[in-house]
């Protein structure tokens, strides 16, 4: 099978996120190289992928040349991401030209709400005519694919395949080794990943006792003033910092040595950061976004926070801090059998593959 991702927008990040870790990962079974095409003005390298970059200002151009040389490289597969109107529109020349196409949605619960409803009642309308003729489909959340699976023209052509790493291997620690640490991995100031509202929870918590908070990732100026503001409020009383850039293996490397990772965002479509959290034993705070009650087995052992929710947030941190709410060593054990079980990234990739050589 030769295989191929098309994904126009392509950075040097996205190696490490389901764009490219799809292709690494099915590479280890192929005869050939994965290719992915994007423009950029980077040239991009990975030694499990060959990059091609037709660095081109117009869509248009950009997937006359990527179809040009999908032919020229007897590209079997082609991998394309979310359910729009550009994805629907080329896997249909896709279609035409005798190629299989699988498009993985990287959707979030409201977006899939209003395209089950779309779909169900604009049964003719184009873009439902081209998803008859796609050959399989993925989503991330197992929530989204019970609905999904409802819509009889998805059905047959429908996966769950969520967003998770190789778990079975990893040396994690054990849940009495790991610091007191909180984590939250965000673009801080971004309004969707609504961080700010830990900060507000955290102005009216009075002691922390041995914990530590951690904000990792961008943060807009406004931000980090309110951060500053927090810090200057509370004084030496409070462990909170900041860390702006980490590599990719610092960050893991966090996640295993800490014990709980809290997420605020207003929607999802699966993050992996907290896939990642959840894969090294972190206990998930966060409120329900796709991907939260595949990861915790429906919240049995994660903690659901209201979105934009104050006191809710605040409630969770201090029920961590007081331990009234933070895992026991035995229910940690049962929450890392529980991933291991059920959120390994190889097992499928496995199932993937099959449904790819079957198509």
């Amino acid at each position: 099978m030769r295989f191929a991702v098309v994904f126009r927008n392509f950075e040097e990040i996205h190696i490490s996120k389901d764009v490219g870790g799809i292709p690494i990962a099915i590479s280890k079974s192929l005869s050939s190289t994965p290719i992915i095409y994007y423009s950029g003005k980077i040239q991009l390298n990975h030694h499990r992928l060959e990059f091609k970059n037709f660095y081109k200002k117009n869509k248009m151009i950009f997937y006359l040349c990527v179809l040009k040389d999908l032919i020229k490289e007897d590209i079997d597969v082609v991998n394309l991401y979310h359910l729009n109107s550009e994805t629907l529109y080329f896997a249909l020349l896709l279609k035409l030209l005798g190629k299989k196409v699988y498009i993985k949605s990287d959707i979030n619960f409201n977006d899939a709400e209003v395209l089950k409803k779309y779909f169900e009642r604009e049964y003719f309308k184009l873009n439902p005519l081209i998803l008859r003729l796609v050959d399989l489909i993925s989503v991330e959340s197992r929530e989204i694919f019970e609905n999904f699976k409802g819509i009889k023209f998805l059905s047959k052509r429908l996966m769950y395949l969520p967003n998770t790493i190789t778990v079975k291997d990893l040396n994690v620690l054990d849940w009495r080794q790991k610091d007191n640490n909180i984590l939250v991995v965000a673009r801080h100031g971004c309004p969707i990943k609504n961080t700010e509202v830990i900060l507000q929870a955290l102005l009216g918590i009075t002691d922390l006792s041995s914990w530590n908070i951690y904000f990792i990732g961008t943060a807009t100026e406004d931000f980090l003033n309110k951060l500053d503001d927090l810090i200057r409020a509370k004084g030496t009383s409070f462990s909170i910092k900041y860390i702006n850039h980490i590599k990719n293996t610092e960050l893991l490397e966090f996640y295993n040595k800490s014990k709980v990772f809290l997420m605020t965002s207003n929607s999802e479509a699966f993050s992996i950061a907290m896939s990642e959290a959840a894969a090294f034993g972190c206990q998930i705070i966060s409120t329900h976004v796709a991907g939260y009650d595949d990861l915790t087995d429906n919240g049995k052992y994660g903690i659901s926070i209201e979105k934009n929710s104050v006191e809710s947030t605040r409630n969770a941190i201090e029920g961590i801090v007081n331990s009234r709410l933070l895992l026991t060593n035995s229910e940690w054990e049962n929450y890392r059998n529980y991933i291991k079980s059920n959120m390994d990234y190889d097992d499928h990739i496995s199932e993937l593959l099959r449904r790819l050589n079957n198509l």
